[in-house]
């Protein structure tokens, strides 16, 4: 006899099987979801798991806290990451403050989606969205 979680867990191989996608949907208790617009790259599983460790190191939390909760591809990619509340709010106190994190851009990330507010690093903010300064 298979349980519902029993049927999640082969859905969700067939699912990576089949589009050789990687997503994972679910809610823990004390994470929020952040979301990453990733520049120009279609992920492996390495480049996943080193984006993972990349936000890890730039949190200075261990890579076990970023779990990597969804992948969205289109022309660019968005990856959407469950990390844990009290370093959500650290990070986005720095980017309001205008931390530049140059390991996060430098791995091609654009700009940061913390609860619907969107944060751009620094040096990557969209052409249509520069204002000319004389």
């Amino acid at each position: 006899m298979c349980n519902q979680t029993c049927l999640k867990a082969q859905l969700l191989a067939f699912h990576c099987y089949l589009l050789n996608l990687i997503y994972f949907h679910f809610s823990v208790n004390g994470y929020r979801y952040v979301k990453w617009h990733v520049k120009g790259i279609v992920p492996t599983r390495q480049d996943v798991v080193a984006f993972r460790a990349t936000v890890a190191h730039a949190l200075c939390i261990p890579p076990e806290y970023v779990i990597i909760a969804g992948i969205e591809p289109a022309s660019s990619v968005f990856i959407v990451c469950l990390i844990p509340d009290m370093y959500v709010e650290m990070l986005e106190e720095e980017l309001k403050k205008g931390a530049t994190f140059p390991n996060l851009a430098c791995c091609g990330i654009c700009d940061v989606e913390i609860d619907g507010n969107t944060y751009y690093l620094p040096g990557k903010i969209p052409v249509h969205m520069r204002t000319e300064t004389k």
